[in-house]
């Protein structure tokens, strides 16, 4: 995102004349306090924001007499001096920019010249706001500031414009990381003449959380070049520098300003249906041909809704969602997760996601996903949700967020509170956490403890300490993270986390695993300035790992080493290398459809390469391309590539196009658990030699109609298979895979092998004269659809046998149906042995009005889970209904209009 920037260099530079604004004296120098960090680099960087009368307008045209002169001569009251962070670290910039900076009451108007000697050569894009990647970053010219309105050294606000009038607007927190989520209502206009281009701003007061009027903000000021990649910042340090909102200069002038009350309101209405057309097996161990059909036509029963923000004062907001709609927000990404361990999904919805450093810890004991979590990403299944957020002068910072939720007539209530102090002269945190989930009569709770010291602007202490309440079940967790980074060359960072067996925030918060005693200690070394004309810069990380359980298994002994280069020519390539010893994973035999875990196995010794590689993305075509392989001693093998290509025609279409494909082979995999005849207590856990792949290929389209009217088009096909032979079971006595009666039988009807046999052989042959075998039939693929069906007679069978037994049945005397036997692991749709799935979204925006939107939507999902398809015309034109197989199929449409109201 916007850059870190610098430090020793920019001494020598302070004391010039060419790079002081000579806006300071010494009566506002001494209202900056002394423990302000990098005091002795910045001081002579501030600037006074005039008050004015008269308002003007923001038409990106440079005419009202307030702004003055906009003339490289007359430079007296702007900001300017600017310095270049990249490509030549602390030299001039190519172009000078002239920065004025005024406010009345209620807004901060700011107006930029930038000159250019050729602005026919000014390169611009269009994409929807806060596009950061396509429409900012190194894809077009643009202008940012930000300001510190806390005056906090760890928080501020970022507004910029590129030289397509397009607005991103974000937060950054901690003064290491920016949150694009941030959604501010501002004015913006540019325009293009002889001499450059032109910005007109108008950002208002209470788009601001403002603790700070008696005093400076922060405030620096960043412009991009997009044919010379060149990144300049009105106060900038050497490379490598940490920190963001720690390195701003100074804006004085704003003590006369008092934000009013104010109500944001945007009620919204949607239409639209979700149709499901499901045909599931009605028992996929046994019918291969009985299904049952799910199916409904869902019409969206609450058509209104509402948002509202409450400004309560100029550092405390309310925020308020009545039935919200997610229905635009993107599809995740198909997986199949058949692990204890749960995927992580990053949050898409804008009202958890604004505002969200202020809960963000650690250990995270608020996940939002966890909200309104459901099958369909389209129902949000959220009655109500309301956050408050809070800051004082004196650095105390209050959040709070309770939401309710339905779903089949059960209630849940959720209720997530924060409160932090800055200390240590606003440099430091403290902060306490709490969590609350209300279940029908289940209480699930979370207590945290958490600090930042920042000993010094380059080492960082952070210490989290929670308790878990489930229920009256207790359980401790702590994580401690000690990090050096500066512009040295050396950095230096420990981690470390404590999890008990009785810990468990995954009601709320998302926590990978209990159980766990880890220890990370990472050496790195950089070189911002190499001598090698091939390079810009590069980086060298060596991670040493060590985890074990509070039984004393040793979870994870590894070294990674991962070198990161960044070439001249805009290139980037890194190269890594893993050893991972033998260690024990204790949930490796872990039953999903049981929920139950078995005992804990060793893992062999692995080692894995990986390499990867990005061409300059400021190209009309651009890639990146991965590659990755491991091998265990057991000779098992996993190798994993991707590609994806970037295209843009013009600055309105844009195309991607990815492809990822993992290929492995285990000798042994862990199948599932299952209960012994003799005792019901006696668990088996059966082993399998597994090969297969998976292949994901995505596209995304873009059309850009102008800043208002945009047009986003993706789709994904994914494809699973997994092919399941040679069963053994685990041994506790012989501490291995055995060869077990319990898998093979004995070979009689009494005793049968615990799977069918599913041979797949073909069943019509003859004998010739001379003795050989003729036969009818190929031998099952396993996992491509048949080429032909036959017609179904003895003289023209399929081409393909079936490949699949049913095991053999019987009926108690109550009707209940037994069997002896698991349908062969091949053919059970639980093990998802082949799997197609595509998904396509399409979504229309219209800005009609200021932050007034019009969207449709329209969504597709299918799924074949049991078959793979030669092409994707035969897994569209797909119906059969008789095969080991489920089909799914989901397909709505919305249209949504809201409309934005300042009251």
């Amino acid at each position: 995102m916007i850059k870190r920037i610098s430090i020793l260099f920019f001494i020598s530079y302070l004391f010039s004349d060419n790079h002081q604004s000579h806006n300071c004296n010494q009566d506002i120098i001494n209202l900056i306090p002394s423990n302000e960090p990098f005091l002795e680099f910045k001081k002579e960087k501030c600037y006074t924001s005039n008050y004015i009368e008269s308002i003007p307008v923001i038409d990106g045209i440079l005419d009202e007499e307030i702004w003055g002169d906009f003339s490289q001569i007359a430079i007296e009251g702007y900001a300017h001096s600017f310095i270049q962070e990249e490509p030549e670290n602390m030299e001039d910039p190519s172009f000078r920019t002239l920065v004025k900076v005024l406010h009345d009451n209620n807004n901060i108007y700011i107006a930029a010249k930038l000159f250019d000697s050729n602005p026919d050569s000014i390169n611009r894009a269009l994409s929807r706001k806060d596009d950061w990647e396509r429409a900012f970053s190194d894809q077009s010219d643009w202008f940012s500031i930000e300001f510190d309105s806390k005056h906090d050294h760890q928080s501020g606000y970022v507004f910029s414009v590129n030289a397509s009038g397009v607005q991103l607007d974000a937060m950054s927190f901690l003064d290491s990381d920016y949150d694009l989520e941030y959604n501010a209502v501002w004015e913006s206009s540019v325009s293009i003449d002889k001499e450059g281009w032109n910005i007109e701003n108008s950002i208002p007061f209470k788009m601001l959380n403002i603790t700070q009027v008696e005093y400076p903000w922060g405030m620096n000021i960043h412009r991009y070049i997009y044919r010379y990649n060149e990144y300049s910042s009105w106060i900038a340090f050497e490379r490598g520098t940490p920190g963001i909102s720690s390195q701003f200069g100074h804006v004085f002038g704003f003590k006369e300003i008092k934000v009013k009350r104010f109500i944001e309101i945007k009620p919204y209405t949607l239409v639209g249906m979700n149709k499901i057309n499901n045909l599931l097996l009605e028992d996929d161990q046994l019918y291969k041909d009985s299904f049952n059909r799910v199916k409904s036509n869902n019409y969206h029963n609450n058509p209104f809704g509402l948002d509202a923000k409450l400004r309560l004062s100029s550092s405390s907001f309310i925020d308020l969602t009545i039935n919200p709609d997610f229905g635009q927000i993107e599809m995740d990404p198909e997986y199949i997760n058949l692990s204890y361990y749960e995927i992580y999904l990053p949050e898409k919805r804008t009202f958890f996601n604004e505002s969200v450093a202020m809960f963000e810890t650690p250990i995270e004991i608020f996940y939002s996903r966890r909200i309104g979590a459901s099958s369909d990403s389209t129902d949000s299944n959220i009655n109500y949700a309301f956050k408050f957020i809070g800051s004082s002068k004196s650095g105390w910072n209050l959040g709070s967020i309770m939401a309710a939720t339905s779903e089949n007539n059960q209630s849940k209530n959720y209720f997530i509170n924060r409160v932090s102090k800055d200390i240590l002269n606003g440099n430091s945190i403290l902060g306490f956490s709490g969590t609350n989930l209300i279940d029908g009569p289940n209480t699930y709770s979370a207590f945290s403890f958490d600090n930042i010291y920042y000993l010094h602007n380059n080492l960082v202490l952070d210490y989290q300490c929670v308790r878990s309440i489930n229920n009256n079940t207790y359980g401790n967790a702590q994580s401690l993270n000690l990090e050096y980074d500066s512009t040295f060359p050396l950095m230096l960072s420990y981690d470390m986390e404590i999890y008990d067996k009785n810990f468990n925030i995954n009601k709320v918060g998302y926590n990978e695993r209990n159980n766990l005693k880890s220890h990370k200690l990472t050496v790195g070394y950089k070189n911002t300035q190499p001598n090698l004309n091939l390079f810009r810069r590069y980086r060298w990380d060596m991670t040493f790992s060590y985890a074990d359980n509070f039984d004393g298994l040793k979870l994870n002994n590894s070294i990674v080493l991962i070198t990161k280069y960044y070439t001249n020519r805009y290139n980037k390539f890194s190269l890594g290398y893993i050893i991972e010893d033998e260690h024990y994973d204790d949930y490796y035999m872990y039953d999903y459809e049981l929920a139950l875990n078995g005992p804990a196995f060793l893992i062999p010794k692995t080692n894995r390469i990986f390499a990867k590689f990005s061409s300059d993305s400021k190209k009309q075509i651009s890639f990146d391309f991965g590659l990755a392989s491991s091998t265990s001693i057991n000779d098992d093998k996993l190798l994993e590539s991707s590609l994806n290509i970037h295209c843009t025609f013009g600055d309105s279409h844009v195309l991607n196009m990815g492809f990822e494909q993992i290929s492995f082979n285990s000798s042994f995999d862990f199948l599932e658990a299952v209960e012994g005849d003799e005792d019901e207590d006696m668990n088996h856990y059966i082993f399998s030699n597994t090969s297969g792949w998976n292949n994901r290929y995505s596209i995304n389209f873009e059309k850009y109609f102008n800043q208002k009217i945009s047009l986003q088009i993706y789709s994904e096909y994914f494809i699973h298979y997994n092919r399941f032979g040679d069963y053994r079971e685990w041994s506790s006595e012989e501490n291995a895979l055995i060869e077990s009666e319990f898998i093979d039988g004995d070979g009689t009807p009494e005793f049968p092998s615990l799977y069918t046999n599913g041979s797949m052989e073909p069943v019509i042959t003859s004998e010739t004269e001379d003795g050989q075998i003729e036969t009818e039939q190929y031998l099952n693929p396993n996992y491509y659809v048949g080429f032909f069906d036959g017609d179904g007679t003895p003289e023209f069978p399929p081409l393909y046998t079936a490949g699949s037994l049913e095991p053999e049945t019987s009926t108690t005397y109550d009707g209940e149906i037994e069997t002896q036997q698991y349908l062969n692991p091949n053919y059970y749709v639980g093990f998802y042995p082949r799997y197609s799935n595509l998904n396509f979204n399409l979504s229309f925006k219209w800005e009609y009005n200021n932050n007034s939107d019009l969207y449709i939507v329209f969504r597709v999902s299918k799924s074949v889970n049991g078959k793979i398809f030669n092409n994707l015309n035969d897994f569209l034109m797909y119906s059969d209904l008789n095969d080991w197989s489920e089909k799914y199929f989901d397909n709505s449409i919305y249209i949504k209009l809201n409309h934005w109201f300042d009251i």
